[in-house]
């Protein structure tokens, strides 16, 4: 059996992404809007992303990657500010730990 994606595109809700984060990596996915406030769940990610996200483009994250290149990636690419916390979203995680990794760091 393949691993599990995680992927965004252009026309996708931020409660899907962040729920297909959390079903992907076991953790929460924070994604904000320009005034630095979590970023409505309703609403396409495409709203958030100040550089735009193009149709044609799936952006990918897998699971070797580290989290602060996950953030980088999405800021540089698409103007995405996001944080990465634990399965309860209590605590944001180490920048310094994989996407694999924050399963195990969030207890669950």
């Amino acid at each position: 059996m393949a691993a599990p994606e995680f992927s965004i595109t252009h026309n996708m809700k931020v409660g899907t992404i962040v729920k297909n984060f959390k079903e992907v990596y076991g953790g929460t996915l924070r994604i904000y809007d320009k005034m630095n406030h979590i970023a409505d769940s309703n609403e396409p990610i495409s709203k958030f992303a100040e550089k735009g996200v193009p149709a044609a483009e799936k952006f990918m994250a897998g699971p070797d990657l580290k989290i602060l290149t996950f953030k980088k990636r999405l800021l540089d690419s698409y103007g995405i500010v996001a944080k990465i916390a634990d399965s309860d979203d209590k605590k944001i995680l180490d920048e310094a730990l994989t996407l694999k990794e924050v399963k195990s760091k969030s207890g669950k």
